[in-house]
């Protein structure tokens, strides 16, 4: 089965790789021609636009990096979609968004669902991350078999958009752990503690969190090659952020968490691993 792929960055390099290991023909576009070149050694087929993608596929996915490209590039292919076509969106976006693609694809016939993944391009790689699903059940059905080669559990949590807003929650919670974590690491150090032990004290106590497995010890050798960008996950905190805001709630911590995400990014950690919060501890 062919499957088309427009995104093939850290998330959509992973997704290809476990597409195309479960021997779906992977078609795929990226503006970036490294990216290109990278899809085609895997054994997947670069195409010169997304547009051609779109054509020439029934199940599209996209992975990019906001909802508002995912608006850009679905204006741009209109006049590629097809009826009976599929999308699956493993973007983090605005709900609204995610509503306004799906208007677009059915004006032309085609469907729309959302496939928000819960996980590290390394936890897609291994299939263990998990996919929150918005859309119509029966879509839902139709792209599960996809989905499920990069996600070793699917969960379906509503109409198109719930799945949008479940991220950002989950986000929220996930952000803030790294960030207690970077923190915890940061004053155990200042106060004349060996962080690594300090690591291994929080994983074996009460305040453990997985989130100690995936990033500690990235944190302690400052090693800040990204599995998914820091930049990416301030772009979503900015996103809840605007969310909370719509609806009159305050958000004090992740009002802090945007202010440590941007000292990091001043420190020159914007494409680095969102690990690299830790930076924003570093004395002068």
């Amino acid at each position: 089965m062919q499957v088309g792929l427009i995104g093939i960055g850290l998330v959509g390099t992973a997704i290809a790789e476990r597409l195309l290991a479960a021997d779906y023909s992977v078609v795929g576009y990226d503006i970036d021609v490294t990216a290109a070149a990278r899809l085609a050694k895997l054994g997947g087929h670069p195409r010169e636009s997304a547009a051609t993608v779109v054509g020439q596929c029934d199940t599209v996915l996209l992975s990019l990096p906001t909802s508002d490209d995912i608006l850009r590039v679905l204006a741009a292919c209109a006049g590629a979609i097809h009826a009976g076509q599929l999308f699956i969106d493993t973007t983090t976006g605005s709900a609204d968004d995610a509503v306004r693609a799906g208007e677009l694809c059915e004006s032309r016939g085609a469907s729309y669902v959302e496939a928000t993944i819960l996980g590290s391009s390394e936890l897609v790689r291994t299939a263990a991350a998990l996919a929150m699903l918005g859309g119509d059940d029966r879509e839902l059905t139709r792209a599960e078999a996809v989905i499920g080669c990069f996600a070793g559990k699917v969960v379906r949590v509503g109409p198109l958009s719930a799945a949008s807003r479940m991220k950002l929650a989950v986000n929220l919670v996930l952000g803030l752990n790294r960030a207690a974590l970077a923190e915890g690491l940061a004053f155990a150090q200042t106060i004349g503690l060996d962080p690594r032990l300090a690591l291994e004290v929080l994983r074996a106590g009460a305040a453990y969190s997985r989130v100690m497995d995936a990033k500690g010890e990235k944190m302690l050798a400052r090693d800040f090659s990204p599995e998914a960008r820091l930049a990416q996950h301030h772009k979503d905190v900015r996103l809840i952020a605007a969310e909370a805001a719509r609806c009159g709630l305050k958000l004090p911590l992740t009002e802090a968490h945007d202010r440590l995400l941007e000292a990091a990014e001043r420190a020159g950690h914007a494409a680095s691993d969102n690990s690299a919060v830790i930076a924003a501890y570093d004395r002068p």
